[in-house]
């Protein structure tokens, strides 16, 4: 017998296995991070429109101008959307209700760089 060290194949592919998981979890927590603040105010959006009873389509425009200046999206709520700059390929969504006198199911895109 030897002095070294001398790894099995189970042990090659245990190591080659543990690689890959920690270079998809880094990879993965880099992408993530750039979308969470975009999510944040997305969310918060939906909470402040709640909140008020905000339901014309001029205020909802106005407010998404104002947190998202230097991104496109679109508003769907109640049957209506409402375009706002160029569609982009990357789109993060968020969803939610409004209980401005009815009861309204919201969706708002935020088109990625």
């Amino acid at each position: 017998m030897r002095k070294g060290f001398i790894f099995s194949a189970e042990g090659m592919i245990s190591l080659l296995f543990l690689g890959m998981i920690l270079l998809a979890i880094s990879s993965h927590e880099r992408g993530e991070v750039s979308i969470l603040p975009i999510v944040q105010k997305q969310h918060d959006l939906i909470i402040v429109w709640d909140a008020t009873n905000t339901t014309d389509t001029e205020s909802l425009r106005k407010d998404f101008e104002l947190v998202f200046p230097h991104h496109s999206g679109k508003i769907i709520f109640g049957g209506k959307e409402i375009a706002i700059g160029i569609p982009k390929k990357n789109a993060v969504v968020s969803d939610g209700w409004i209980t401005a006198p009815e009861r309204i199911y919201i969706t708002l895109v935020v088109y990625g760089d």
